[in-house]
């Protein structure tokens, strides 16, 4: 196992735990929830960009309907690390992270009184809540396309299918991704 990957995991982890953590001891006050909404949400916002960036660097590295890739041509991004599991664990890593304080945050606006999602106009809230069900369910489909897009034999796909179903599925997970990114932070932006 690759040292330098390591280290980055235990660094992203050792900032997502905390954040939840906090988000678990918050107080029923009004204003200290609503200050740690918004920074879980914000924190999210980073985690997102980072995971994208990451997915970015893959879909650059790796087969898609777009393309075979830098690592078939040996010019990877980041070089071994881009080709070889490390940004792949790197990217499974910020997306977790993104998926737990997105759970935190929901936690928090939950306990609100008035919730964030029942702010503002009535149109508002229409569409604050749909993007948050949106979010909800593109980030329960997210690591599926992801984990099915790397492991393909995970859901039948004969092994001499495994290439092009991979490159097909990698190509979804990240237009996927691109959507979660954009409805996530427009919600965002409806709450600031």
């Amino acid at each position: 196992m690759n040292r330098a990957w390591m280290r980055t995991v235990v660094v992203v982890l050792a900032l997502a735990v905390p954040a939840a953590g906090w988000a678990q001891q918050v107080t029923t006050d009004g204003q200290q929830l609503d200050t740690t909404h918004s920074v879980l949400q914000k924190a999210g916002i980073g985690t997102i960009a980072l995971t994208g960036v990451t997915g970015l660097a893959l879909m650059i590295n790796r087969p898609t309907l777009f393309g075979d890739g830098r690592c078939s041509e040996g010019k990877g991004l980041l070089g071994e690390f881009g080709c070889g599991p490390g940004l792949t664990l790197l990217h499974a890593a910020f997306a977790v992270t993104s998926a737990g304080l997105f759970i935190a945050q929901e936690i928090v606006a939950a306990e609100m009184n008035p919730s964030p999602y029942d702010e503002g106009s009535g149109r508002r809230q229409n569409v604050t809540e749909a993007l948050r069900w949106t979010n909800v369910g593109l980030f329960a489909v997210q690591p599926v396309l992801g984990l099915i897009a790397a492991h393909p034999g995970l859901v039948g796909v004969p092994r001499e299918y495994h290439a092009q179903f991979g490159r097909v599925m990698r190509t979804i997970h990240f237009g996927v991704g691109l959507g979660l990114a954009t409805t996530y932070t427009v919600n965002a932006a409806f709450m600031w």
